[in-house]
């Protein structure tokens, strides 16, 4: 294990105490900004996770957000662009505060973010009010808010998929489960146990681990009679898992239920004590496909590194949707552009075809990885595919 600390975020001080040297013209863009909005603008706000638990993926958010408005010019259907980032923080009522300066002082039309399911509720039930369009990047089992469309599906359906990987491609007939206590993860434990039962498991214990839990010891001696081990963990207690769990000796195939938290700069920090370790998600830059592999080829060449899971399944496909939706309608304003985020149908992306169910819940790829190392680099390499991951995946349908 390296001895490397966990990196908690990559901002430094402009408008923050922190920023990200690549990200910082798109800081200086909007970090400030109080001018009264111009007919010809088109004004998204974003709350981007800065401090806090989720800290560590706003730098791959914030590259596809810039990714997407760069190449566009700052400029859709001849109007500019304006992008106002806020920090979600992990903090509902903080993010609700920040939300709120975006609509009544920024006059955002849109509104991207946040990441976390429980600070996505809180701001989503402000901006039905306001009637403000809504694009959360994280998950949500059920569209609380009729402005809100939930583009990474439920907590639910996307742990099924996890659950059913672990019963029919790795065998294994009891689980036992480790996740954070907080909204996904009982969204995802839930549906990591109903496609492990549908697979023909059973789950031997189920236990709850406190947001910033750093000693495992007492949760590994209550794991019984497991011959797997579903976890759901973010910054800084995945680091202690891999290294707890390679210190006490365990051999358990381990699933990450949702390797979203595990960007490939992270795993890095993780290094040896996480190979082997599958992780279920979104995106990953080794997909292979045609229009990845263009994607990949001119993200790196943009910002000199490969582009991470919420660098596509939050910043870069929300912010293409929402330019998308307002060349499709010409229309900038909040009902009409709402409208338009609607009608959209089958939207490419680099993971896959992404669309959206009446509902308002994303139908995309789901894909397994495994931890691996070659080249130079850590990484999370595809092993499996399931190609239409969205709410009805629990009755045995897309």
């Amino acid at each position: 294990m390296k001895n490397e600390q966990p990196r908690l975020s990559a901002f430094t001080a402009i408008c923050f105490p922190y920023v990200h040297v690549l990200l910082g013209s798109l800081w200086l863009a909007g970090c400030g900004d109080k001018a009264a909005p111009a007919a010809d603008e088109l004004r998204i706000g974003a709350l981007v996770p800065q401090t806090g638990i989720a800290a560590s993926v706003g730098p791959e958010i914030m590259s596809g957000i810039e990714f997407v408005l760069s190449a566009a010019g700052y400029e859709v259907d001849g109007k500019k662009v304006v992008l106002i980032v806020e920090d979600e923080g992990d903090n509902p009522a903080n993010a609700v505060t920040r939300a709120r300066k975006l609509v009544e002082e920024d006059k955002v039309d849109v509104i991207l973010g946040p990441m976390l399911a429980h600070t996505s509720a809180a701001v989503a039930a402000y901006l039905e009010r306001e009637g403000v369009p809504h694009l959360p990047w994280g998950m949500a089992d059920q569209a609380v808010s009729s402005n809100a469309i939930y583009t990474a599906g439920t907590g639910v359906a996307n742990g099924f998929v996890a659950g059913q990987f672990a019963a029919d491609d790795l065998g294994a007939t009891r689980a036992a489960l480790l996740v954070m206590d907080y909204a996904l993860g009982h969204q995802m434990r839930d549906g990591f146990s109903a496609g492990f039962q549908a697979g023909g498991g059973s789950v031997v214990s189920s236990q709850l681990l406190p947001l910033g839990t750093s000693d495992l010891a007492p949760y590994f001696e209550g794991l019984g009679d497991a011959d797997i081990l579903g976890v759901l963990m973010v910054n800084p207690t995945d680091f202690a898992f891999v290294r707890q769990y390679r210190e006490y000796g365990l051999d358990l195939p381990v699933v990450f239920i949702s390797a979203q938290p595990q960007e490939e700069t992270l795993l890095a920090q993780m290094g040896d004590d996480a190979l082997g370790m599958h992780g279920v998600t979104m995106y990953g830059p080794d997909i292979d496909s045609a229009a990845n592999r263009e994607f990949v080829a001119r993200f790196t060449k943009q910002f000199q590194h490969n582009p991470g899971i919420a660098t596509v399944h939050a910043g870069y496909w929300t912010t293409a949707m929402v330019l998308e939706a307002a060349r499709a309608s010409g229309n900038t304003d909040r009902v009409g552009l709402g409208a338009a985020l609607l009608a959209i149908e089958d939207f490419e992306t680099p993971a896959g075809l992404l669309s959206i169910t009446p509902g308002r819940m994303g139908v995309h790829p789901v894909y397994v990885f495994r931890a691996s190392k070659g080249g130079g680099r850590y990484f999370w390499d595809v092993v499996r595919q399931y190609p239409a991951v969205g709410p009805d995946v629990v009755n045995g349908q897309p």
